[in-house]
């Protein structure tokens, strides 16, 4: 009987989530994304082959392959918050570059163990930068919505994804070497384990959350129609909500940012489930690094958790005063899901919406 890999179920759960993308339209503004999960298709196949059938013919293609997933990666989650230039796809196209020459030397010229050490730190390396880039800048995503809690959770398992990967190919090299290869079936088995549940997880999400591709072209997700250009001033810069400020904040322009932040939030801006760093920092004339840093220094907190702060607040408005369901105040707030409505509001009151309105 016919026994297909791990691998090739990988590859279809793949082209699914594909074709999902390309039904929605998300194909344009995600060309990075795309590029990321057709990659990890094509390689989940050529492992199938390659492990499964014993086909040695495809090596260096899937030798090619698996250099190109970290830099995509990284080019995948930094496409959300800003634009790819050509010079910087240049330079994460190094380590691809490196290892396409590295297969085309003859055999011989030069030891396995080169395109391994390559192969380990590109993948412990991207996978550590993303963890870095996560903790120390949460809100360079200025683009994403900010009841999105699984794009945040989505790159830190992708990093991690990245370093274990890394660290189980060491050790599928040295059982080649030592031990004859004798666990190296069971360890990449390991790996489309990892894969195929990290594939699952976006599935289900995307399902039952709604996740939005981005267009890191636009000030808001694919999608939003609305025009805020009339509600900014200020310089060019200030207009367009996300470039990057390098100069210090002045007291000044704390106060400033911090009042109109508040009479924002009176007005019930956070109501609006489509709100972003971006439309956030257009609303109030800044650019948007110096919204967050204000937010960061005078909350203590980052641009996603103050606005939830104002939603959790109506949320319990409403809850107490009317009776409506636990699904519509959500949507009111400013959730666009009752799962993220649940999750922050267990975080900030320490009781479900349920529990709490049951006990008022």
């Amino acid at each position: 009987m016919l026994q297909l890999p791990v691998s090739f179920f990988l590859t279809l759960l793949i082209l699914q989530i594909l074709f999902r993308l390309w039904r929605e339209g998300s194909f344009p503004g995600n060309r990075f994304i795309v590029a990321l999960l057709s990659v990890c298709a094509l390689q989940s196949l050529i492992v199938g082959l390659r492990w499964g059938y014993n086909l040695h013919c495809v090596t260096p293609v899937q030798l090619i392959m698996a250099i190109s997933i970290p830099p995509l990666f990284w080019l995948s989650f930094r496409s959300l918050s800003r634009n790819i230039t050509i010079s910087c796809w240049l330079k994460h196209s190094i380590p691809v570059g490196i290892t396409v020459l590295l297969t085309a030397l003859p055999y011989g010229v030069i030891s396995d163990g080169g395109v391994d050490a390559i192969l380990f730190m590109s993948y412990v390396g991207y996978g550590i930068a993303l963890l870095v880039w996560q903790r120390e800048k949460p809100d360079d995503l200025v683009l994403a919505r900010l009841d999105n809690f699984h794009l945040p959770m989505l790159l830190k398992i992708s990093a991690w994804v990245l370093i274990v990967s890394g660290g189980i190919d060491v050790l599928i090299n040295l059982d080649i070497r030592f031990n004859s290869g004798s666990l190296t079936g069971s360890m990449i088995s390991t790996i489309q384990v990892i894969m195929l549940g990290w594939m699952t997880w976006i599935t289900s999400q995307s399902s039952s959350a709604k996740v939005v591709m981005f267009d890191a072209g636009s000030d808001s997700y694919a999608g939003d129609d609305s025009d805020d250009s009339d509600d900014s001033k200020g310089s060019d810069e200030s207009r367009d909500g996300v470039n990057d400020s390098r100069s210090t904040i002045t007291s000044e322009e704390k106060q400033q940012i911090h009042q109109s932040l508040e009479r924002l939030m009176e007005q019930g801006l956070y109501r609006d489930i489509d709100l972003n760093c971006a439309k956030l920092a257009r609303k109030v004339g800044f650019p948007a690094r110096k919204v967050s840093s204000v937010i960061n220094q005078m909350h203590q907190m980052n641009v996603s958790q103050y606005v939830n702060r104002f939603r959790v607040q109506e949320a319990c408005r409403l809850l107490r005063s009317s009776d409506d369901s636990v699904v519509s105040i959500a949507l009111q707030s400013g959730f666009l899901t009752k799962s993220n409505f649940n999750r922050e509001f267990l975080r900030q009151v320490g009781k479900t919406p349920t529990g709490w309105r049951q006990q008022e």
